[in-house]
């Protein structure tokens, strides 16, 4: 790696002293997409030990009334829920470390986390645990918390997600024999998580490389290249596409009304905290990317989709000409680019963003949607949020499947 990543932090984050990192236990939310597991497996190749709690459920819902005021983003709301969950029922030791990121330069109405945590955490009695804040704005203070062997790993380990979420999101409603795409993406996904974890730094993209490209055969080979329900593209805010009470489990609605999806990955958040290190790291870990990418590629000819080869920048493009005036909103114009492309480029049969209420992004998301239907585009475009209730999501959902699938027979017929 870069001379760069070579050099030791001396601290962890804003709450650690000097050479802390390593003694003490990280706790994260669990997330869809294999994200919790790639980056705990990231942090656990540095010496950190790491504890990924249950999903949130019932319960998170519950300590999230009883210790959040309402106002706060729906994502704070749950995390918060699930510490607190965690720590009142003894799953989480209260000397542990939970991390909850700042979102400076983000589209984001609490932007701080981790300060809000804090509070929380005193107002229950547990002064004693403690807050990891990272911020994703900086890349500096990101660096050093991650350390440079996570670093570099937490990329790897999010493309390689990316890429095995997306595979089995795709194949698994037209496998051969039920239950086979998520039996070989279980399988590749532990065996990277493997690789991550206790690779030597001289191989482990050469290996990675090798196991995505196994993968790509056998998850592909598991599916039938056929036309199949609407192709749903899903994005908005990352926490509400990767957590499951607050999506209200969307992948497995789609699913079930014979649909697929393309689920916008978390690499387009964290890229952005990423190529914002020194020349030399980018340069780095963007040929990573390529490589992991390219072994994947014969994924999407064995599922009969075409995924155009385009780059981060030329995504970005596409944001910025729909928010020509958002400078500094990175976020927004990533977000948007992302939904652009899929429409686009990739030719989803739809599009559902997903926000909870009082974020920031979503009004961005509105104008987008108001100048794709002035547009006259038919293909269905849905602004939700994410604090719908249950029956109100049956109906959004219905009525999207719906929409879509009756725009898809239509273009079929031509």
């Amino acid at each position: 790696m870069a001379q760069e990543m070579k050099e030791r932090p001396k601290a962890w984050d804003s709450e650690g002293s000097e050479g802390s990192k390593g003694r003490e236990t990280l706790v994260i939310p669990r997330l869809d997409g294999f994200v919790s597991e790639f980056t705990a497996a990231a942090f656990r190749r540095s010496g950190t030990e790491v504890v990924i709690l249950p999903s949130a459920d019932a319960d998170t819902r519950a300590a999230r009334e009883r210790w959040t005021v309402g106002g706060e983003c729906w994502p704070f709301r749950v995390m918060a829920g699930d510490y607190m969950k965690a720590l009142e029922g003894g799953q989480a030791h209260r000397e542990r470390r939970f991390l909850a990121p700042k979102f400076s330069g983000a589209s984001c109405g609490l932007n701080d986390f981790g300060a809000n945590l804090r509070k929380i955490f005193d107002a229950g009695g547990f002064e004693s645990a403690r807050t990891a804040s990272p911020d994703l704005g900086n890349f500096e203070e990101f660096y050093r918390f991650c350390g440079p062997m996570a670093f570099r790993a937490l990329w790897l380990g999010l493309v390689t997600a990316e890429l095995l979420d997306q595979a089995l999101l795709l194949a698994r409603p037209t496998e051969k024999v039920s239950g086979e795409a998520e039996k070989m993406t279980r399988i590749a996904v532990g065996e990277a998580l493997a690789i991550l974890e206790n690779g030597n730094d001289d191989v482990i993209v050469r290996r990675l490389e090798a196991a995505l490209a196994r993968a790509a055969i056998f998850i592909g080979e598991a599916a039938e290249a056929k036309e199949t329900g609407p192709l749903v593209g899903f994005v908005g805010e990352p926490f509400v596409r990767f957590c499951n009470l607050l999506n209200n489990h969307i992948v497995w609605r789609i699913e079930s009304s014979g649909g697929r999806v393309w689920r916008s990955p978390l690499t387009d958040e964290v890229r952005l905290v990423f190529f914002r290190s020194p020349p030399a790291i980018q340069r780095e870990l963007a040929a990573d990317e390529r490589l992991l990418r390219a072994a994947f590629e014969p994924f999407w000819s064995l599922i009969g989709l075409r995924v155009p080869n385009d780059g981060w920048e030329e995504i970005r493009a596409l944001g910025s000409q729909w928010l020509p005036d958002a400078t500094g909103l990175d976020w927004a114009i990533g977000a948007i680019g992302r939904a652009r492309w899929l429409l686009d480029r990739l030719r989803v049969d739809g599009l559902l963003a997903l926000f909870s209420r009082p974020c920031l992004l979503g009004s961005s998301f509105l104008a987008f949607q108001q100048a794709w239907k002035a547009e006259s585009q038919d293909r269905p475009f849905r602004l939700a949020h994410a604090s719908d209730g249950e029956s109100d999501w049956s109906r959004i959902i219905g009525e999207y499947m719906d929409k879509a699938a009756q725009d898809r027979d239509a273009k079929l017929r031509l």
